[in-house]
């Protein structure tokens, strides 16, 4: 090539001063001289005429950052190699995750706020997901904190990697607060504005001691106009932590959709920066530990205060809690179903004591009873000859599915989720939803994630059991309330009965409905 094919660029190369505008962040960064020198990894110095193909080949053919200066010779490489630095000077979550095995004294904890908004039906049960897919994001474990009505609840959420531990319930918040701490410095802190204890005042100290504060949302209208106006509410201002919203219950495309508009409109009308992320379309299985719950003398920004290092509060109460929640001393991941179950002691106690009779009477009938269906007219019919039959064998709400044989084993973490085994060897998870259905959903996770870590064991137990993955089935007498989980994993069924039916009567009415 001649010399004519090199000249300088001039003020008419517009083109070119363009491109190198767009290729290089700052013209007069280290290493990006004219003199010949290596430039910075990943930019390109545009000093005399090029070829938009030479350029695209040296960015993408190259091996590693060795891009160098285009001069009269064609390429220059450097004579030394690059030293290895980001190109993205953003560090990446997990490089500033807590570590999963205990953190340092001297660093303090990372704690995050959630506000739960208009979510799919259950905002409990999406509260215990987000933490799960903090966790999995993460590869790190999550303490949990959650208050509501003066009761505060702790648990340890764990990535899909790690095993739970063995631990019981925790004698006093700050026993649970040193036991989770142990194990991880990342808290998330579930604020619950209808609890008695919350305070406007307390939500507002809550608010500004956190790192960041988490909106989790749905991705409707209706739930995008809400989440809008509880950003609102958060003045921006120096002691304003980092804000951040959470879309959940719905597909990717439309939960990014809904996060961006959120993030635009955040920034043109309130003048401040929202980060939004879209999150778990559905409810999934993971693992979860409660290690504390009671009625600690506190508020939001008391228990804040504790997990920074603060004085542990006073609980008067949870001395009295023994007594009165004593089969609570297992990992009861469902206190609602349990009270549930407790209500019907007296039922429990009439059925053992009319159990005894048909045992010695017709014992053939009781081992075939389990697996029949509850409804059909002709069981009716023999069944009220023989009520206390249909309760021998496979009890509690495996005997309303059909086909299906209860066994003994239970999930230490979730003991009111019944198992099951079919015909086809396929283990079945069943939980019954009481008055919040996003507990019985929680145990529901817990147990499945349970059952597969310990698939091989179950199976020893077990021999009928030929299958690792659980199948999950939720009954529920409010249908309305479990609706918008029909297009998931978990199977619901219409579980209801005339008024005055007991417990252990014939009569009940099992209806699929997914």
């Amino acid at each position: 090539m001649d010399g004519k094919d090199h000249v300088n660029p001039g003020p008419d190369l517009a083109d070119a001063i363009a491109f190198r505008a767009a290729m290089r962040d700052d013209p007069s960064a280290p290493g990006t001289s004219d003199e010949g020198g290596p430039v910075a990894q990943g930019r390109i110095e545009l000093g005399y005429p090029f070829e938009d193909a030479d350029v695209l080949a040296d960015l993408f053919l190259n091996d590693g950052p060795t891009v160098a200066r285009i001069g009269p010779g064609g390429l220059v490489k450097p004579a030394a190699p690059i030293a290895k630095e980001p190109f993205f000077q953003e560090a990446k979550p997990q490089a500033s995750a807590a570590p999963a095995r205990g953190i340092s004294s001297k660093q303090s904890p990372e704690i995050e706020l959630l506000l739960v908004g208009h979510l799919p039906v259950l905002g409990s049960a999406w509260v215990l997901q987000y933490a799960k897919h903090v966790a999995q994001k993460t590869g790190c474990p999550v303490g949990l904190v959650r208050m509501s009505g003066g009761e505060a609840s702790i648990d340890l959420t764990l990535p899909p990697s790690e095993v739970p531990p063995r631990s019981g319930p925790m004698p006093s918040i700050a026993d649970a607060v040193h036991y989770v701490s142990e194990r991880t410095g990342r808290w998330i802190v579930r604020l619950d504005e209808s609890a008695d204890r919350a305070t406007p005042a307390d939500i507002a100290s809550s608010i500004h001691a956190v790192d960041r504060v988490t909106v989790l949302t749905g991705a409707d209208e209706a739930a995008v106009v809400g989440c809008y106006r509880v950003i609102k509410t958060l003045e921006p201002g120096e002691a304003t932590p980092h804000l951040h919203v959470a879309v959940m219950g719905s597909v990717a495309e439309r939960s990014e959709e809904a996060a961006a508009k959120l993030s635009r409109a955040a920034e043109k009308f309130l003048q401040s920066r929202v980060t939004s992320e879209a999150c778990s379309a559905k409810i999934t299985p993971g693992s979860s530990v409660n290690v504390y719950r009671g009625r600690p003398n506190a508020g939001h920004a008391d228990l804040i205060a504790l997990l920074k290092g603060g004085p542990a509060p006073t609980e008067q109460q949870l001395e009295r809690e023994p007594a009165l929640d004593a089969p609570e001393m297992y990992d009861d991941e469902e206190l609602l179903v349990e009270s549930d179950r407790f209500d019907e002691s007296p039922v429990s106690s009439h059925a053992e004591t009319a159990l005894i009779e048909p045992a010695v009477i017709a014992p053939p009938v009781s081992r075939a009873q389990p697996t029949a269906a509850a409804v059909e007219t002709k069981v009716v019919a023999e069944n009220s000859v023989r009520p206390p039959a249909a309760n021998t064998g496979t009890t509690g709400l495996a005997r309303h599915l059909t086909n299906l044989e209860s066994i003994a084993s239970r999930c230490p973490y979730a003991p009111d989720v019944e198992l099951a085994i079919d015909p086809q060897g396929r283990l079945h998870l069943i939980a019954r939803a009481t008055e919040d259905p996003g507990w019985a959903l929680g145990a529901l996770t817990t147990a499945s994630a349970w059952a597969q870590a310990h698939s091989t064991l179950i199976g020893l137990a077990h021999p009928k059991l030929r299958s690792a993955g659980a199948i999950c089935h939720l009954m529920t007498a409010e249908p309305k309330s479990v609706r918008r989980l029909g297009d998931g994993d978990i199977r619901l069924h219409l579980l209801t009965a005339p008024p005055g039916t007991r417990e252990q009567d014939v009569g009940w009415v099992c209806v699929e409905l997914n």
